[in-house]
């Protein structure tokens, strides 16, 4: 049941923000801010025990993957080519990784982020079961919303797996996707849920932005 709230509310969310989902797909993704260098930094292998050496190694291969990536945002190349780079780039940082870690310590990292991966979920599982009571949504309503979120999760999944599409054409058909969820919840909910909602979009969007907003120095 956790997960079918799960599904059902995350695509109730999404319809209600089209345009902030547009704006995060559209925002140029770097390798340093989704799977590079700064997940270390954040302490993604400080209990790995690593050795000096290994650390250095890490440095010096983080450094050249960065000075690659700092280089391909200067080339004037489609966006297909720049992401097919990317990928490329983050499957060499992934290659030399392996090369680094012991055996013991690749499989505390790959532990580490399921660990990490579960937090999120069970989060998002707690998220939904507070809107399923806030919304007051009948059974017949979980049922439709979850009928749709499944659907829904698998044209997108299918869209994200066709490589005859470009990155712009997957995006303006997820986003159609997101369109047609936005007025189907709106077909399910009644007015007064619609509001409610819109209230807390609203409201997660606001600490959304208030916790990526630096106090002003007082010196």
């Amino acid at each position: 049941m956790k997960k079918i709230l799960f599904l059902a509310f995350i695509f109730a969310s999404i319809s209600f923000s089209v345009s902030a989902q547009q704006q995060r797909q559209n925002a140029p993704k770097t390798f340093d801010n989704r799977n590079g260098m700064k997940h270390e930094k954040a302490g993604q292998l400080k209990d790995l025990n690593l050795t000096d050496a290994q650390k250095a190694e890490l440095k010096k291969s983080n450094e050249a993957l960065k000075a690659k990536m700092q280089a391909l945002r200067s080339q004037d190349i489609t966006p297909e080519e720049r992401q097919k780079q990317m990928e490329a780039i983050k499957s060499e940082r992934q290659a030399n990784l392996d090369k680094i870690l012991t055996p013991e310590q690749k499989a505390t990292l790959e532990k580490k982020k399921a660990e990490k991966k579960e937090d999120k979920m069970e989060e998002r599982r707690e998220k939904a079961e507070k809107m399923k009571s806030e919304l007051d949504l009948t059974d017949e309503q979980s049922a439709k919303m979850k009928a749709n979120a499944a659907a829904n999760k698998e044209k997108i999944q299918a869209i994200r797996n066709n490589s005859t599409l470009t990155e712009d054409q997957k995006k303006a058909q997820i986003k159609e996707i997101l369109k047609s969820t936005k007025q189907e919840n709106k077909e399910i909910l009644t007015p007064e849920q619609q509001k409610k909602m819109k209230e807390m979009h609203k409201k997660r969007e606001g600490k959304r932005r208030a916790n990526n907003i630096k106090p002003v120095s007082q010196n």
